[in-house]
């Protein structure tokens, strides 16, 4: 069972969740509905970062979109799995239980997000 959490004083009951509400906020990300029921897709501009998954039985899945380069090297570094339909071409997949799971799915992101050129400013 994923951890229950509070972000920005809410409470959240999945690492999707966690993910949606973090990703979701930055500037110039959209949020949108994602390619699989219960999926939730962002795009920076006109650029596809990733989507994550509903959670099923306290398990959610990221996946994330980079070149084939970067994607073999996350997956060279444990950091994240092939995709298990379309490997090789850039995806990888992350599952996620944890909070610990969804900070590292975000981080991800944050990495995409800086790569098409996004910056986030700390107040």
């Amino acid at each position: 069972m994923s951890d229950v959490v509070e972000l920005r004083g809410v409470k959240m009951a999945s690492a999707s969740e966690i993910v949606r509400l973090e990703v979701g906020s930055w500037a110039g990300v959209s949020m949108i509905v994602g390619p699989m029921p219960g999926s939730s897709q962002f795009r920076f501009h006109n650029r596809t970062l990733g989507h994550v998954h509903a959670s099923w039985d306290g398990v959610a899945m990221a996946d994330l979109v980079f070149s084939p380069e970067a994607g073999a090297a996350l997956i060279a570094a444990g950091r994240a799995d092939p995709h298990p339909m379309i490997p090789g071409l850039g995806w990888v997949s992350v599952q996620m239980r944890t909070a610990a799971d969804a900070a590292k799915v975000i981080r991800l992101f944050r990495e995409n997000y800086d790569r098409c050129g996004g910056s986030l400013h700390v107040v």
